[in-house]
């Protein structure tokens, strides 16, 4: 459960580098940022905006998030997180609808390279471990996951990455059940294109188009069901503005266009406090900040 939904994560992750908000980018000549400590979800219906989630953070007073939950009506997601004396992740606490999920601890080299990363279930029994290796100037080449289980101890999942002038250009997951995924960078270290293939053959593939000031424009989804390309418009000062989408069903050729806009209130340090997102202008989803804390940027 908990290996797929960190699977999840990732798809969500790279599927997310369009997001419905956009924070201005913090500046190398500062030595802070903001983050939020609370955000609540709305969706809008009959009239009325009806809250569908909440997720809440707690930091220590490095700036390091201590606690990290997600809740619904139907269901609630925790974790808590302990660092060693250098400020690395050293365990992660997972409960799911205030139920002891299990763990996840952390191991590292002389340096912040993870030497293995080994989860347990709510038992405390190793589920499985992660080993990573490493090439001569530090770059993370491999990382290999092996289980414990009975049921899955012949199954494997391997990542590979490779470098092109000391930047990630490329990583691939091979899973020994016959799923795969690449990612691919540019070498500003962007994500141009992501694609994955099921065990079933089933294939995923999204792409990705940056302007010159490095904003994601344009994202393209191809499956083997539909084509989705959304474009991207933003504002002078980043904040995206406009998203156009364009979906078309490989089977019935059927067209179907959404616009998506939003507007944003922001607080005196230009942070934002809340989006609404109007869907062929009418309300659509609603999503408010609070909680902002000032945090020192690391140098480690």
């Amino acid at each position: 459960m908990k290996k797929m939904r960190r699977i999840l994560a990732l798809v969500l992750a790279l599927a997310a580098i369009v997001t419905t908000f956009r924070t201005v980018p913090v500046q190398a000549a500062k030595n802070y940022y903001y983050d939020y400590k609370k955000s609540e979800n709305y969706y809008y219906s009959n009239g009325k905006w009806k809250k569908s989630s909440t997720t809440t953070y707690k930091y220590n007073k490095k700036g390091q998030a201590t606690e990290y939950s997600y809740k619904t009506d139907n269901w609630s997601d925790k974790s808590k997180y302990s660092y060693d004396s250098k400020g690395r992740r050293k365990k992660t606490l997972s409960y799911y609808n205030g139920d002891y999920e299990g763990k996840t601890e952390y191991k590292y080299k002389k340096n912040y390279q993870y030497k293995n990363i080994k989860h347990y279930d709510s038992n405390n029994k190793l589920e499985y471990t992660e080993t990573y290796k490493y090439d001569s100037k530090g770059n993370m080449t491999k990382c290999t996951t092996k289980y414990t289980n009975k049921n899955r101890k012949n199954e494997t999942e391997t990542y590979k990455y490779t470098y092109k002038k000391k930047k990630v250009s490329k990583m691939t997951m091979k899973s020994s059940t016959g799923y795969t995924y690449t990612c691919y960078y540019d070498s500003k270290g962007r994500n141009t294109k992501y694609e994955s293939i099921s065990a079933d053959g089933y294939k995923y593939t999204t792409t990705y188009k940056y302007n010159k000031k490095g904003y994601n424009t344009e994202r393209k989804e191809d499956n083997d069901n539909y084509i989705v390309v959304s474009k991207m418009t933003y504002d002078k000062k980043g904040y995206q503005t406009k998203c156009v989408e364009t979906r078309t069903d490989k089977s019935t050729k059927e067209v179907t266009t959404t616009t998506y806009t939003y507007k944003r209130k922001l607080d005196k340090n230009k942070n934002v406090t809340e989006i609404i997102n109007y869907r062929n202008g009418e309300p659509y989803s609603k999503t408010v900040y609070s909680g902002y804390i000032k945090i020192k940027v690391s140098n480690k």
